[in-house]
């Protein structure tokens, strides 16, 4: 449910390790930047790192989002 508009770009994409069948993978995702582009919407900068079962990084990835801005008076939910 993500308010994704248009995804802009990839930059920086890096292997660095091999995955096989049966590894559990898991996400870290990091917020770098934004850019406001007016009152309903922005630019997200995010850092994906893919890490292995050991902690291991096996891919990474830097990506450019446009998104849907939140109205003002929208309630945020914990969950």
């Amino acid at each position: 449910t993500w308010p994704i508009l248009q995804r802009l770009g990839q930059d920086a994409l890096r292997y660095y390790k091999a995955v096989y069948a049966g590894d559990a993978l898991s996400v870290r995702l990091t917020f770098l930047s934004t850019e406001d582009l007016g009152s309903d919407r922005g630019i997200l900068l995010a850092n994906h790192d893919v890490l292995d079962q050991d902690g291991l990084m096996v891919m990474s990835v830097i990506t450019r989002t446009m998104m849907a801005k939140r109205p003002k008076d929208a309630v945020v939910r914990d969950d």
